[in-house]
């Protein structure tokens, strides 16, 4: 808030309070400002009282926001022009009272009709509100009659100065469409307060200009034209903001001028320059850069820019595409088409090739003029079926030929054979690597275990583990063991571990159990007949024991 006081000579002063008369009486403002017109207007209003009277009392069947009764009390500066009532002079940067002659509004008096009704003179010329369009600063104020009447100035009394900035602050009036005061009201008087006006009954025609009601509502509007659309109640409810009592305030004095930046401008005679809007206030604006492209503004419209792509880039959207946009600098397998583009650099469209199996799909080579898809064979080892590439059997599966489009598992279960790495072509001996006993059995932390280096043994004994403990199989450890070329395992019935080898149980003794380390004894004057027993029925009485 500035705190500038402004300065009028007393006789000036004097002057403007004689020269108010009914001439000047301000006929009815135009219902829409929008930016048809040359300029849009700063309007200063005295007062909304018989607009409130209107909304309170007037029921009308096809009621319109008008400015007859709404804008009465108002008065229009033009502020390209300079000119307010009547084309009287009402230069910028400049304090106006509101006596003088371009202020006054339809409602204005003359100082003697004031007194013949018993008005106060304090109140004579005084402003309450403000339909302000985007790009002014508007200051107003009630004068200092002391100082005046004291020191020969009128000047105003810094604790009553109001500042609308539309741009830094304030919400100015809408640039483009229409509108009338009530949609950008702004008090010119400090204290204001609410008043809230109830409106006609909701079952009653009412009309926004002249839109019906379920048009002019059905798009975004400011506070309080929405609040005009609110029919959620048995009543329309509408808040204005009300000025401050008299003896509070009265801005008799207003200042406007540009906010920054804006000004009344034609249309710049640098094509790649624009309006904001036609009307003013409005501000010259560059028009956006677009790559690959010379901007210009709209012939036919001074408030849009358009463009024009540089060869060979051509528009798309809001752009300039090159003419091998969309497509890629490199493909995966075959391309249909080429582009260049204006660097000389090679675009195409590329497709799928079709898989085939037992080969890998070729990379695009850009020496292929045709574009065609190139296949190789699967070499021994690898395979492919759906896939475009040739990929190494995993291990235990091999692929002994070219062009394979699976591979083979070795079926070690069955076959005792396997493969130990990925891309085998042959399945060799699962146990083909001898280990050292010492590798199992209580040496190694695994008593009762032996090593086994054949195949069908191991595969033999797991057949008899199977016996008691069905869940137990072989498909489950083979990979392991042939990894390793060995398996230790639990020694069987009949047999021990002695040295991580399963030994028979000598004369004499048996073992029921798997993975022993020792072997049970017979009674005294028993033996068995063979060594490897598994049970003590295997115990016979020696001769002469019977």
């Amino acid at each position: 808030m500035t705190s500038r006081r402004p300065v009028i000579g007393v006789h000036r002063c004097l002057r403007i309070l004689v020269f108010m008369c009914s001439c000047f009486r301000n006929i009815a403002l135009p219902l829409y400002a929008d930016a048809s017109h040359k300029s849009l207007p700063l309007v200063l209003c005295a007062g909304l009282d018989r607009a409130v009277s209107n909304l309170r009392h007037q029921l009308l069947s096809a009621h319109a926001v008008g400015a007859e009764w709404l804008e009465e009390d108002c008065v229009a500066i033009d502020p390209c022009q300079e000119t307010g009532a009547g084309g009287a002079r009402a230069p910028r940067r400049e304090w106006l009272h509101g006596n003088s002659s371009a202020l006054a509004t339809g409602a204005s008096m003359h100082a003697t009709d004031m007194a013949a009704k018993g008005l106060l003179a304090r109140n004579f010329g005084s402003f309450e509100y403000a339909r302000v369009p985007e790009g002014l600063v508007v200051r107003a104020c009630a004068p200092n009659f002391d100082s005046w009447r004291r020191n020969d100035v009128l000047e105003c009394d810094p604790r009553t100065i109001v500042e609308i900035d539309t741009v830094k602050a304030l919400r100015g009036c809408p640039r483009t469409g229409p509108y009338t005061l009530i949609d950008c009201l702004q008090p010119l008087q400090l204290d204001a307060s609410v008043l809230s006006l109830h409106w006609r009954p909701a079952d009653e025609a009412m009309h926004f200009g002249y839109l019906p009601l379920s048009l002019a509502c059905a798009v975004e509007l400011p506070p309080v034209a929405a609040l005009l659309c609110n029919r959620s109640r048995d009543d329309f409810v509408i808040e204005v903001p009300r000025a401050a009592p008299p003896e509070l305030a009265h801005a008799s004095l207003v200042w406007y001028d540009f906010a920054a930046g804006y000004g009344c401008h034609a249309p710049p005679a640098d094509t790649t320059f624009v309006l904001s809007q036609v009307a003013g206030p409005n501000r010259v604006l560059p028009c956006p850069s677009v790559a690959h492209a010379t901007v210009w503004r709209n012939p036919d419209d001074p408030t849009k820019c358009d463009f024009d792509c540089i060869a060979p880039f051509g528009r798309n959207n809001a752009g300039c595409a090159s003419p091998c946009a969309g497509l890629t600098s490199t493909c995966t397998h075959a391309a249909v088409s080429s582009c260049t583009d204006s660097t000389g650099q090679q675009f195409y469209n590329c497709t799928a090739c079709p898989s085939l199996a037992g080969f890998e799909t070729k990379a695009f080579e850009l020496g292929n003029p045709a574009y065609a898809c190139a296949y190789e064979g699967c070499a021994p080892g690898t395979a492919s079926s759906e896939e475009h590439a040739c990929t190494p059997c995993p291990q235990n599966s091999i692929s002994s030929g070219a062009n394979a489009h699976r591979c083979v598992s070795c079926n070690t279960s069955s076959s005792g054979l396997f493969s130990r790495g990925d891309g085998g072509t042959v399945c060799s001996a699962c146990f083909a690597q001898q280990g050292s006993p010492g590798l199992c059995g209580a040496a190694a932390g695994q008593p009762g275990r032996g090593m086994e280096d054949d195949f069908w043994r191991a595969r033999a004994l797991f057949a008899v583990y199977s016996e008691d403990r069905p869940e137990v199989r072989l498909e489950d450890y083979v990979e392991e063991y042939c990894m390793q070329g060995y398996a230790c395992l639990p020694c069987a019935p009949g047999t021990f571990e002695e040295g991580g080898v399963c030994t028979p149980c000598d004369h004499g003794t048996y073992q029921h159990n798997f993975g022993a380390t020792a072997c049970f004894e017979c009674a005294a004057g028993q033996n068995t007949t063979a060594r490897g027993q598994n049970s003590s029925k295997a115990c016979v009485c020696v001769p002469g024991f019977e």
